[in-house]
């Protein structure tokens, strides 16, 4: 079980990518799902065409703690 203390509703930043990362890293095959606020990632994504490959650094941009 992964725990986050990233909380929006708590006053945090909400963009902690981490439970991602390890959601990734243990079923790297499994679609997974997880709530990061980045506004510039969103942006980014919006911009694209549908289908297309992009890498991104994703989140920890408001708060820089991992």
């Amino acid at each position: 079980m992964i725990g986050t203390a990233d909380c929006c509703g708590g006053g945090a930043a909400g963009d902690s990518a981490t439970t991602l990362s390890a959601l990734i890293e243990k079923a790297p095959d499994q679609p997974s799902v997880a709530s990061v606020v980045d506004p510039q990632i969103a942006k980014i994504c919006h911009q694209g065409r549908l289908g297309a490959n992009v890498k991104l650094e994703l989140g920890h941009k408001q708060d820089p703690q991992r």
